[in-house]
């Protein structure tokens, strides 16, 4: 029953899409039945090369995600309390970011509504640029207990670095001790969103003793290795289904 209201819900979808571009319906029903529709948008090229159609698959895009933002809005003010609604946020809000890293901080009130948010770094994301004093500065002054920080990866790609890891691992460590907590971090890329909590990445361990070796520290650095390592697996076996670089949206995260 669920398989067949699904097809229906897609067999609409492709009868407005058709009726906006002028594509013929079972063309776009065709790349969607077995696949989430978002392909379309993140891959127009799968059912059109016009480009004034792909134009025009862009802006309902731009509108749908402005409308995702929206709804999230309670009296003027923006929550944040799931990971559609951050990956959403991020995806809207630093859509076509120039080709510099930049590291952002948002601040959140104890309802996960959005009270603060700031670009506190531009250029490569290192340890000297990134650092806890000024990731928490605007938190500590202005009394936030909770933050989500986010950086851009130029090159398109979401996927975390050795480096990503270590610095995600000492700023929740940092937050610990400040009294600040660390929701998440998102890595934005071309049209693909990376959430480290999501993925139980950094934040499984978020817990462990605050002081350790530096043979704790190299221990860490080893798990995240073999994480990576199989992270850039599964993606090439993903490439090879076609399935592209979605996030599974099913996740659940308790903030």
């Amino acid at each position: 029953m669920k398989t067949n209201y699904v097809l229906e819900e897609k067999e609409k979808f492709a009868d407005h899409l058709s009726k906006l571009l002028g594509i013929h319906k079972n063309t776009i029903f065709h790349v969607i039945k077995d696949n989430n529709p978002n392909i379309i948008f993140s891959n127009p090229s799968l059912i059109t090369q016009d480009a004034s159609k792909i134009q025009k698959i862009e802006l309902v895009k731009n509108i749908g995600n402005t409308l995702n933002v929206m709804s999230n809005l309670t009296h003027n003010k923006l929550i944040l309390n799931s990971p559609d609604k951050i990956n959403d946020f991020f995806k809207y809000r630093y859509k076509g970011m120039p080709k510099q890293e930049q590291f952002m901080v948002l601040g959140l009130n104890a309802k996960l509504e959005l009270v603060n948010e700031k670009i506190v770094s531009k250029g490569g994301l290192d340890r000297t640029v990134v650092t806890p004093s000024i990731v928490f500065k605007d938190a500590i002054i202005k009394d936030v207990h909770k933050i989500i920080i986010a950086h851009n990866h130029p090159s398109g790609n979401p996927n975390p670095s050795l480096e990503d890891i270590n610095i995600t691992r000492r700023l929740l460590q940092s937050g610990d001790i400040l009294g600040v907590q660390v929701l998440d971090h998102v890595i934005i890329g071309d049209n693909q969103i990376f959430s480290f909590r999501q993925h139980g990445l950094v934040f499984e361990n978020k817990h462990q003793q605050l002081t350790h070796s530096v043979s704790e520290d190299k221990t860490e650095d080893v798990r995240s290795q073999k994480w990576l390592e199989q992270l850039t697996k599964e993606n090439k076996q993903m490439d090879s289904l076609n399935l592209g670089d979605e996030l599974n949206d099913e996740l659940d995260m308790e903030l």
